[in-house]
């Protein structure tokens, strides 16, 4: 009789140890299935990150990848579709990726594109014809170089005028002071003088 009752109580006590472990097992799953922060929370962060909103939804659904569970998102919005991996528990995006399908440029940014280019080469256009004119000295600065080089000052100019000589643009420059004439050639872009002769009369 005493070894019924034991086997009894065992028996018992086995089934409430198992009854217990399964409650205990039900708590912690719906423990963890509180934790996590849910489909459309998962949704949302997807769209947010991909600034999507109003998009058509594919797949949305809770999976575990390398034993971490993970929101599976993936979405449409035009020509576009996206794919989220979240984490189930802390809603970090884990992964995403993005793939544009039977995308082309609309005509009108075209247009707009080749205007553009042409305002572009306009401008580059303008910029070099001001830096080529700004390379040229000047004749003002061509008869001050001369008046320097001479050391004199208050000269009469019997020339003064732009010349060409084997295809370099110059400046010729002559004038005269007391019985001396003197004639000068500048280089028109660096102000080199190229040339220079002193004639005295008696």
């Amino acid at each position: 009789m005493k070894n019924n009752k034991i086997i009894k109580g065992i028996s018992t006590l086995s089934i409430l140890g198992i009854l217990g472990v399964t409650v205990l097992s039900g708590s912690l799953n719906a423990f963890a299935a509180n934790k996590y922060i849910g489909v459309e929370k998962a949704k949302a962060i997807a769209l947010k990150d991909a600034k999507a909103s109003g998009a058509t939804f594919v797949t949305a659904k809770l999976e575990t990848e390398d034993g971490v569970k993970v929101y599976d998102v993936e979405f449409y919005k035009g020509n576009v579709e996206y794919d989220y991996e979240i984490d189930a528990i802390t809603g970090k995006i884990l992964e995403k990726d993005k793939d544009i399908e039977n995308f082309s440029i609309p005509k009108k940014k075209t247009t707009t594109n080749k205007q553009t280019t042409k305002k572009q080469t306009t401008k580059s256009k303008a910029k070099t014809t001001t830096k080529k004119a700004a390379k040229d000295i000047g004749v003002e600065k061509a008869k001050s170089i001369a008046l320097k080089d001479a050391g004199i000052s208050n000269v009469k100019f019997t020339k003064a005028k732009v010349d060409y000589e084997n295809g370099v643009k110059v400046y010729d420059i002559e004038f005269r002071k007391g019985n001396k004439e003197y004639e000068y050639e500048i280089d028109a872009k660096t102000g080199k003088i190229r040339e220079r002769s002193v004639e005295v009369y008696d």
